[in-house]
């Protein structure tokens, strides 16, 4: 199961740190693309928990928090299967034809 969600999630790290600006930055150099998480974690995409600590190791930024985020079954399943979505929530499957009543509640 750990291998199916590996293979079919995005893999995400989470990070905290007094020194954000400067880790963002960073990772956004090495190519790692960030998102904003709750109290004041950042998410990490693209960059493996090894690199993102080195790169704040090697620049003197202190971390509070470094930990893998792992997808749970569920995540892993949809974007697996996003794809192959027959029905979107909101969305009919195929425009439907409403008759159009004059001077009466439809």
């Amino acid at each position: 199961m750990a291998e199916f969600i590996a293979r079919n999630s995005v893999q995400t790290v989470r990070v905290r740190t007094p020194q954000r600006e400067a880790l963002v930055q960073l990772v956004t150099e090495a190519g790692g693309s960030v998102l904003d998480g709750a109290d004041g974690v950042v998410v990490v995409q693209g960059l493996s928990v090894d690199r993102i600590g080195d790169l704040a190791f090697e620049n003197v930024i202190r971390l509070h928090e470094l930990a893998p985020a792992q997808a749970s079954l569920e995540a892993a399943f949809m974007e697996l299967t996003a794809s192959s979505v027959e029905f979107h929530a909101g969305m009919p499957a195929r425009p439907q034809e409403r008759p159009v009543h004059s001077g009466g509640v439809a």
